[in-house]
């Protein structure tokens, strides 16, 4: 029997050292063996994921294996770390590790702790270590009487405890839920299976990838995927881990309109990647999927799903039970130790403010990245002063149908996530987040995007609605008539040839649209390429003129009563040889709104 005064001493081991015993096919045994025995272990603790992780981040980390051995030799405690290139320490798996903790057998769950926080402050005295989110049941009585600094934070963790399932079957026959499931069934074969194949898996994970990013992006300012080209190997790797991962997903025909990726522990299924298609979120394809994913796992025999901690409100209504986690910080010195306790009582704090004003605090981080981004930019904001003081621009408004068959640029494409998530804006051009944001809103409102794209860079962008879905306005206040679809907000890369892809894109959209018209909103110098093509006929609508005057911002509309084609098929002409006329019009009414209008072009 071990106890808190007599227990091995503990073993550090690093770098190319730590590569060979963790790849020595015995330790991995008495590893899985020690994680079987550990009451508190989960999947994140076990050789796969960790085995997997360090494989794929090895060049940017050193490994580290803090571990002991009893007289017999038997491993009886171990953690694996990772130091980075600028000395930063972690659990091995960082910020993806759900759950970071040590193992042991249950005899030094009081003893082993405090021995290797001890034996990794004297060999890395410089160094912090914080584990989040310890898993449920970890003993933590021993911190108050350690003398390494400290420092304990309780989490709350949402779970969904599937019972017998009949909680969740009557979700599924509600009546709203019910009536989204048969929506979509007559857009097509609605399909959910769990899927195993490990060539399948890929194809779907670099799909959810794109659609993660795209969330991530627009909520919390984050493209993780795109940020870490070694995220997607790395999920690749455990996807092909025996008994790690769970991957299910809902399909509409061959289109993916919500997907799972989590990692089973035990009885339980952590929350780990969840998304949805967002031009299918008023179907709520991801309230849909979670329930089927229940069902599913009550059948495989599992318990309950880790919905996890973070806070976020989704998780809360789909949470029957909740316990508590931990998070642990170790330190070098009190003095670190202070100075982080300083930090987090400022951070709940500011958390506490934030939603008496009924704000998230990753909606004050990313208003603060985007004062930094400007601040760093001067120039970008004199020109947004300046425009705020006085600003004047135009907007035409086109009526355009095609003038003859129409074959839709291979270059354009709709809908396309991928597209989107290349977008790098300029100083005086809107955050990633911010165009994310605005795209994610635009297509789960029904808006559908078409793009360009050379390489990893997006070149041009614009946006199809209609009069009938539910975004922002993207057409002023006047009469547009029903079974009419507008295409707005046109974007272009500095450099790009706006003139020809203005040409592409609103080819493309007339060929896909299933409205017999489009409206097209333009900048007076975009508007001069699209008469000059004849594949459109194109009739003159109005004309916008914005203006802002020391914030303040105003609409004049200048609409057409009579109208007449002001662009025909090239070598067009009338009874008497010439070309069509321009335009000819007379104005009907010029009304001024004082309402903030969208972005048009």
């Amino acid at each position: 029997m071990h106890n808190a005064h007599n227990y091995p001493p503990i073993q550090i081991i690093r770098g190319e050292a730590a590569d060979r015993l963790l790849n020595d096919p015995q330790f991995v045994d008495e590893w899985s063996a020690l994680c079987a025995i550990c009451p508190w272990a989960t999947a994140f603790q076990g050789p796969a994921f960790i085995r997997s992780w360090v494989q794929t981040y090895r060049e940017k980390i050193t490994p580290i294996v803090a571990m002991s051995r009893d007289s017999s030799g038997q491993l009886v405690g171990m953690i694996v770390l990772a130091r980075y290139a600028d000395g930063k320490l972690f659990v091995a798996g960082a910020y993806q590790a759900e759950y970071q903790a040590w193992i042991c057998i249950p005899e030094l769950a009081g003893s082993f702790p405090p021995a290797f926080m001890a034996a990794v402050r004297r060999e890395l005295p410089s160094g912090g270590l914080v584990m989040r989110y310890l898993p449920p049941g970890i003993p933590l009585d021993w911190v108050k009487a350690s003398r390494v600094p400290t420092l304990l934070q309780t989490n709350r963790r949402p779970l969904l405890r599937l019972g017998d399932g009949a909680e969740i079957a009557r979700s599924l026959r509600r009546g709203s839920n019910r009536g989204k499931i048969n929506r979509l069934k007559r857009l097509g074969e609605l399909r959910f299976r769990r899927v195993t194949d490990p060539a399948e898996c890929d194809a779907y994970l670099e799909r959810i990838s794109e659609l993660y990013d795209l969330r991530h992006g627009a909520v919390y300012g984050n493209i993780e995927f795109a940020n870490d080209p070694l995220k997607l190997p790395f999920h690749r790797l455990m996807l092909r881990q025996p008994g790690l991962m769970h991957m299910t997903v809902l399909t509409l025909g061959d289109e993916l309109i919500a997907a799972h990726l989590g990692i089973v522990s035990g009885p339980e299924l952590q929350l780990g990647i969840m998304v949805h298609h967002p031009c299918y979120a008023k179907q709520s394809p991801g309230k849909l999927h979670i329930y089927m994913l229940s069902q599913l796992l009550l059948q495989e025999g599992l318990t309950h799903l880790d919905l996890t901690p973070g806070g976020e409100p989704y998780k809360e209504r789909f949470a029957n039970d909740w316990d508590e986690v931990h998070t642990l910080a170790v330190f070098a010195s009190q003095m670190y130790c202070r100075r982080t306790a300083a930090v987090w009582a400022i951070m709940d704090e500011a958390k506490r403010r934030l939603q008496r004003w009924n704000l998230r605090p990753v909606q004050a981080e990313i208003a603060a990245r985007s004062l930094l981004r400007r601040l760093r930019h001067p120039i970008a904001m004199v020109r947004d002063m300046l425009g705020w003081v006085r600003s004047h621009r135009q907007i035409h408004v086109l009526a355009c149908r095609p003038a003859r068959e129409i074959t839709a640029p291979s270059n354009v494409r709709r809908d396309c996530i991928a597209d989107l998530l290349c977008y790098q804006p300029r100083a005086s051009d809107p955050s990633r987040e911010a165009f994310l944001a605005t795209a994610m809103a635009r297509l789960e409102a029904g808006q559908h995007s078409y793009t360009v794209r050379e390489g990893n860079r997006l070149i041009a962008c614009a946006w199809l609605g209609s009069t009938t879905d539910d975004a922002e306005p993207s057409v002023p206040d006047f009469d547009i008539p029903e079974a009419t679809a507008v295409a707005h907000d046109f974007q272009f890369a500095p450099g790009a040839d706006s003139a020809p892809l203005a040409r592409e894109l609103v080819t493309a959209m007339l060929g896909t649209s299933k409205e017999p018209c489009l409206h097209v909103l333009l900048p007076p110098g975009l508007t001069s390429a699209l008469l000059a093509s004849g594949d459109f006929r194109m009739q003159h609508v109005a004309t916008i003129t914005e203006a802002t005057r020391f914030g303040k911002d105003s609409r004049m509309v200048q609409t057409c009563i009579e109208v007449k084609a002001i662009a025909a098929p090239a070598g067009a002409t009338d009874r008497a040889g010439d070309r069509s006329p321009g335009t000819q019009s007379d104005t009907a009414s010029i009304r001024a709104q004082e309402d903030k209008p969208p972005a048009y072009a």
